[in-house]
Formats: structure tokens, sequence, C-alpha cells
């Protein structure tokens, strides 16, 4: 998502699947580092939802 812009604007008439494609090589590809610093991310943004909306359960 984060790359996703970026992606399509330099790489113009690629269609959505070639866009998805080309950034699951990039992501294949990232280091360690930037792969645990998107996962922190997640990992806030999991912890945030369950304060605003305690007791939320995915149906």
């Amino acid at each position: 998502k984060a790359k996703h812009e970026e992606t399509v604007a330099r790489n113009p008439g690629l269609s959505n699947n070639q866009i998805s494609t080309l950034i699951s090589s990039m992501w294949a590809t990232e280091s360690n580092e930037v792969r645990n610093a998107y996962k922190d991310l997640a990992d806030r943004a999991k912890r945030q939802h369950a304060v605003e909306n305690p007791g939320y359960r995915y149906k």
C-alpha cells in the first residue's frame, strides 16, 4: 500500500495485477529491518484498534 502510488507513477500503463506482482517482488527483497518496521506499525495499529474498540470480534 505504501509503495503502490509511487510504483504506478514509475510504471504507467501497467495493470493493477502487474503492479501488485511488481510490489510483491519488491517486498520479497526487502531487508528484515524494513519488514520489522512494517510489522511494528501493524502491531501498533492492532493495539490501538483494541483500545478504541474493546470487545470487538471479527465475525
